[in-house]
């Protein structure tokens, strides 16, 4: 659910370290777009991963290191158990 995310993100939007891209305004509160803060990323599908915010520049784009050992695949589209 969207209320204990931190920010809104696509995680198929790298840049060429590998790190997530979005913007500052998909973030649930302006204060928590900060350098260094760890965040709670999630995306439409339900899919949630921390991470680490690690660039902010002055267009608005973010980018995030994301922590793939925090990541909890939604099983909205997992396949029924036969």
């Amino acid at each position: 659910m969207a209320d204990d995310m931190d920010v809104w993100v696509d995680y198929n939007d790298l840049d060429e370290q590998g790190h997530v891209l979005t913007l500052r305004r998909f973030f649930m509160s302006e204060s928590t777009a900060v350098v260094g803060r760890r965040v709670l990323t999630g995306d439409y599908e339900g899919n949630r991963c921390e991470g680490t915010v690690i660039a902010i520049e002055p267009s608005g784009v973010v980018a995030i290191e994301l922590d793939d050992a925090t990541l909890v695949r939604s099983r909205r589209h997992a396949p029924a158990d036969r």
